[in-house]
């Protein structure tokens, strides 16, 4: 009996993964059943015989598959039967990736389903068509007519025909980039999987019940071989009462037959002792018996337990690990368009190389956070004028990359197409065109914005003109270091009172050669680090830039760099950093060549 249950445990745990297996070799056995049919037999079904044939062969001999369907048509006259011969020649057309008449065949069935109100072949037409927009690379269609299918499919409680149709909306969602619904068809694919797979093993665990059943019965037959060793224990006991009343008769013979009654008393105790003996063993038999019994349920017990428990968690690592490689195939969809939008954002910024051919002694030190960044630099040359400006947009990231493409395009439009110069102009025209583009009149918009610093240098007159918006200029003349204040609202967001008109101040100096200006965003300053993990703050920055500034431009960009990587460390960077500097010296105001 235990090898029996034994073999059955096996057959069971071997059945998921030989079920692919068995199932192609029951088809190729039921293909040489129904070709092997007498004609006699073959007779009572043919078409369907045919189309069964057909469906058998449709995934790897196409040729015979359709050969099978058009002797099925010749002999079909019912509309049931056309139907069947109809989805038949769907089935092989699409295989041989004939879509057009596949779709055709479809049409042919779906309308007959229509007709006879057959809900069943309705939906598995729509299934086809769906199948066939898909390998059209028409989604939307696909996705349309999959759902009428699921619809259908819902009303009849079919668990295999909507596997199928989940699978093909996965698939659909997948394709055309949709891939929350993707995800939410393939656990919705996953789960009918797993219902039909129960379904599939119901056989099995009935088979496991009848062989509890089978222990059962042992167990039955155990006691009734505990009862009829009470029963022989008890005819013992008769048995030592009679031996005890023949004592006590030869106990009263004793002067007649002293010596008998020796021989009679040794007898006697020899059969005691024999009893005893047995009395024992049977009682040990027993109690072994039932431990075992009892061992043997639990460990039975704990085996079906463990099983269910590793069944389980082998279905829950499936799904992890699928869920695992749709996030995957996401983020590296992510990735790859979040690196093109970083080509797109470096190529509407002015190479360095290129602003040095007017600007000498200038450096741009620029490390974003992530690919994309919220921080941005922006350069123009208009005659005798040279506009500089360095922004900070609202966080980092896409969010501030998007931003960075407004401002990008708003400065364009102001500076280099309607020639406007005056750094408070600029900022003025610039906030009006973020509110205006981001809709930030309305109560509900975003409040998204942008801290800049801006200054306009004029080589013909020596003068440069500064107006900030939160974000400060420095200016260093000879051993001094002069801080330009920067209005303190923001480019775009709402104002901080309803009726607060935003205006910008516009500083206006004469320079010469010993002048230098610095702007930078605030990410520099934020960056948490050294031993106290501080930030590097505003009062660092300037003794750095005043021990090292009658350096050239270049080796100061080296500083700052060596600086923040020996500060932050192994600490992970929390913003986007942009800093540059100018010395207003030597500047080339000739074209560019």
């Amino acid at each position: 009996m235990r090898l029996i249950i034994i073999i059955i445990l096996i057959i069971c745990s071997l059945a998921n993964s030989t079920y692919s297996f068995a199932q192609t070799k029951a088809e190729k056995m039921r293909i040489a059943e129904l070709e092997n049919e007498p004609d006699s037999v073959f007779d009572v079904n043919k078409i369907g015989n045919y189309c069964e044939l057909s469906r058998l062969y449709v995934r790897y001999n196409t040729s015979k598959a359709l050969s099978y369907i058009e002797k099925a048509e010749k002999i079909a006259t019912k509309d049931k039967e056309k139907m069947a011969v109809f989805e038949g020649f769907g089935d092989v057309y699409f295989y041989k990736k004939d879509y057009k008449k596949s779709l055709l065949y479809y049409e042919k069935q779906n309308k007959l389903a229509k007709k006879l109100r057959d809900n069943k072949n309705l939906a598995y037409s729509l299934l086809g068509t769906g199948n066939c927009y898909n390998s059209q690379k028409l989604y939307k269609k696909a996705i349309t007519v999959l759902n009428q299918s699921l619809l259908t499919a819902k009303k009849l409680k079919d668990n295999e025909l909507k596997q199928k149709i989940y699978y093909s909306l996965y698939e659909s969602y997948n394709f055309s980039k949709d891939y929350k619904k993707s995800l939410e068809n393939y656990k919705l694919y996953v789960s009918c999987l797993r219902e039909n797979e129960l379904k599939e093993n119901k056989e099995k665990i009935d088979e496991i019940n009848s062989a509890l059943n089978e222990i059962s019965s042992s167990n039955d037959s155990l006691s009734e071989i505990s009862k009829a060793n009470a029963q022989e224990i008890e005819l013992l006991n008769k048995e030592k009462e009679v031996l005890n009343r023949q004592n006590e008769n030869l106990e009263r013979q004793t002067e007649v037959q002293s010596e008998d009654l020796k021989l009679r008393q040794a007898e006697i105790d020899d059969s005691r002792v024999m009893i005893d003996k047995q009395r024992n063993l049977i009682w040990t038999f027993i109690i072994i018996g039932v431990i075992f019994l009892v061992l043997l349920a639990i460990v039975f017990s704990m085996f079906r337990k463990i099983k269910k428990i590793n069944s389980r968690l082998e279905n829950q690592k499936d799904e992890i690990e699928i869920q695992k490689n749709l996030i995957q195939v996401k983020n590296d969809q992510i990735t790859d368009s979040i690196n093109y939008a970083r080509k797109i954002q470096d190529s509407i910024l002015v190479p360095e190389q290129k602003i040095k051919r007017w600007l000498p002694q200038m450096f741009i030190y620029y490390k974003p956070k992530d690919i994309v960044s919220g921080d941005f630099y922006w350069f123009s040359k208009y005659e005798s004028k040279y506009v500089i400006t360095a922004i900070d947009c609202t966080g980092h990231g896409v969010p501030g990359a998007f931003l960075s493409m407004i401002g990008n395009t708003l400065l364009h439009e102001i500076v280099n197409i309607k020639h406007v110069f005056k750094p408070d102009q600029i900022l003025s025209m610039l906030h009006d065109g973020i509110t205006l583009a981001l809709n930030q009149e309305e109560e509900s918009a975003s409040e998204d914005g942008m801290d800049m610093s801006l200054c306009t240098v004029d080589t013909k007159l020596h003068r440069f003109q500064f107006a900030g918006a939160k974000n400060n200029l420095y200016v260093v003349q000879g051993n001094k270091l002069k801080i330009l204040k920067a209005n303190y609202y923001s480019i775009g967001g709402k104002p901080l009172r309803p009726d607060m008109k935003v205006e910008f101040t516009c500083y206006d100096f004469m320079y010469d050669d010993n002048t230098s200006i610095y702007m930078f965003s605030d990410g520099y300053l934020d960056q948490y680090g050294g031993q106290n993990n501080e930030k590097f703050n505003t009062t660092r920055f300037k003794e750095m830039i005043l021990a090292n500034r009658e350096l050239p431009m270049e080796e100061q960009k080296e500083i700052l760099s060596k600086t923040m990587e020996e500060w932050k460390g192994d600490r992970q960077q929390i913003d986007d950093f942009l800093v540059m500097g100018v010395k207003l010296s030597d500047l080339n105001d000739q074209n560019e060549a």
